[in-house]
C-alpha cells in the first residue's frame, strides 16, 4: 500500500503517526480483540473499559526495552535509574532502602517518568547485543520502517480493523516481514516456553491479525530473556500446533475471525450482554401465592 495523509475512519498504510494518535484512532485491534474476549462476557468488557489501565514497574521496563530496540534516539532521558546505594548520615554506602529519608527523597523528585535499577539498566546493553546478533532481524532492523500503522475495512464485518507493525522490510524476492520483539523471563526464548507463551498470549492471534490487515507473508518474534545469559531466538508460528494438531495460521486465524464477528455483533446491535439467563420459566411456575 501507498502511504497517505492520516485521516480517520479511512484505510490507509502510515508511517511516523504518533503511537497516542494511532491508539486513539477508530478502529479495532487484535489487542481490544483480546481483551474483550479474555473478559467473562461483553458486559464484563464494557466496564473493563471504563477502569484505569495499570501499569506495573515490570510493564514499564518491558517498553523502555521495547524502545531502546527499536527507536533508540527516543528513549534517552525517558527513565530514571534508581542508585544501587545511597549515603548514610554518617558518610558510608548503604544498600538502597525505600524506608530511608535519602531514599523516599530521592523517590519523591524522580516520579514523572518510569524508573528502573541498576540491575535493569546495565542488562539493556546485553539485551540489545543479543537481539542484534541475529542476521534476519538485525538486517531487519537495519533497513525497515518501524512503527507502521495499516487501517482496513473488513469486509465481512463492515469494521474498520487497525494495528501498529513494530518494524517492516522486504527480503529480495520482495516478500514483506513483519518483526516484533518479545521479552521474557529466563528460559522463556526456548522453542517450548516459547509455544507455552504463544497459547497463553495469544501470539497466533495477533499473528494472523497483522498478515491479514497488512499481506504480508512472514510473521518474525524476535523473544529475548531478560536476565543472564540474556538467551535470544527468532521464531515463526509456522506449520502446526503440537498441542492442537492445528495449522498455527489457521487456527490463528479462527479465533481471530471469532472474535471479530462476536464483537462486530455487540457493535451492530449497540448491546453487550451479560450472563443469559438461566431460568426461562415463569415465577409462578416455581412458587404458590399465599
Amino acid at each position: 500500500m501507498t502511504p497517505t495523509p492520516f485521516i480517520e475512519n479511512t484505510e490507509g498504510v502510515f508511517f511516523g503517526l504518533p503511537a497516542e494518535q494511532y491508539h486513539a484512532a477508530p478502529g479495532v485491534s487484535q489487542s481490544t480483540l483480546k481483551k474483550f474476549g479474555e473478559e467473562p462476557t461483553p458486559k464484563h468488557y464494557q466496564d473493563s473499559l471504563k477502569k484505569p489501565r495499570k501499569v506495573t514497574p515490570e510493564m514499564e521496563f518491558g517498553t523502555i526495552l521495547h524502545t531502546s530496540v527499536l527507536e533508540p534516539e527516543k528513549v534517552v532521558g525517558s527513565y530514571y535509574v534508581r542508585p544501587a546505594k545511597y549515603k548514610g548520615d554518617d558518610g558510608t554506602m548503604r544498600p538502597w532502602h525505600g524506608g530511608a529519608k535519602v531514599c523516599k527523597e530521592w523517590e519523591a523528585k524522580n516520579n514523572d517518568k518510569p524508573v528502573i535499577d541498576t540491575e535493569q539498566f546495565d542488562s539493556i546493553p546485553a539485551i540489545l547485543a543479543s537481539v542484534n546478533r541475529h542476521p534476519r532481524f538485525s538486517a531487519m532492523l537495519e533497513s525497515g520502517r518501524r512503527e507502521v500503522s495499516y487501517f482496513k475495512r473488513d469486509e465481512e464485518t463492515g469494521l474498520l480493523l487497525k494495528c501498529r507493525c513494530d518494524l517492516m522490510a522486504q527480503d529480495s524476492n520482495e516478500k514483506t516481514f513483519i518483526g516484533d520483539p518479545k521479552f521474557t523471563f529466563r528460559g522463556g526464548a526456548s522453542r517450548e516456553e516459547f509455544q507455552k507463551q504463544a497459547e497463553l498470549m495469544g501470539y497466533d492471534i495477533q499473528m494472523a491479525s497483522y498478515l491479514f490487515i497488512t499481506g504480508a507473508s512472514h510473521f518474525v518474534f524476535m523473544v529475548c530473556e531478560r536476565e543472564s545469559p540474556f538467551e535470544s531466538c527468532e521464531w515463526e508460528l509456522e506449520g502446526v500446533n503440537e498441542k492442537t494438531g492445528e495449522d498455527y495460521r489457521v487456527g490463528g486465524m479462527r479465533k481471530y475471525r471469532a472474535l471479530l464477528n462476536r464483537y462486530a455483533e455487540c457493535v451492530a446491535n449497540n448491546s453487550w450482554p451479560g450472563y443469559p439467563d438461566a431460568l426461562k420459566l415463569e415465577p409462578s411456575k416455581y412458587y404458590k401465592s399465599n
